[in-house]
């Protein structure tokens, strides 16, 4: 728990301004951002499904499990999106290794959730989107 404050800590005091560019490895990711109303920042998704119409003309980067690394790198992310799963630990690494900052989402319940939508709103420059969607979750759950 105390970890995933500090993570979320971490996230708010981020600057929001500096994500042009965002690429999503986790399809219920590309679906939060979405809901935030930023799809216009993302450039390219990874593959797991149905997507949804918004993100249709988005390029792939590769399927679960199979992350393309060169066509990840062309599309020049400033940000991305990972569920800790959706790719080889390798490869995070890797990524890791090439400075493109992570945004790594792993809630381990729904209380958790609500609280990523805020942070991701806040790390994607759509603070008020993201405070909006996890009240509304919040309350739902309530």
């Amino acid at each position: 728990m105390l970890r995933l404050c500090a993570c979320l800590l971490a996230l708010l005091a981020w600057p929001a301004s500096a994500v042009e560019r965002v690429v999503s490895l986790a399809p219920s990711l590309s679906e939060i951002v979405v809901e935030l109303e930023a799809a216009d920042l993302l450039v390219g998704v990874l593959d797991g499904g149905e997507r949804p119409a918004a993100l249709a003309h988005l390029p792939s980067v590769g399927r679960y499990g199979q992350l393309e690394m060169e066509s990840l790198l062309e599309l020049q992310p400033d940000l991305i999106l990972l569920w800790p799963d959706s790719i080889s630990s390798a490869q995070r690494q890797q990524l890791e290794r090439f400075g493109i900052p992570l945004l790594i989402t792993e809630p381990h319940n729904l209380a958790h959730l609500a609280e990523q939508f805020a942070a991701i709103g806040t790390r994607l420059g759509r603070h008020e989107q993201g405070q909006a969607l996890r009240q509304r979750f919040s309350r739902r759950l309530a």
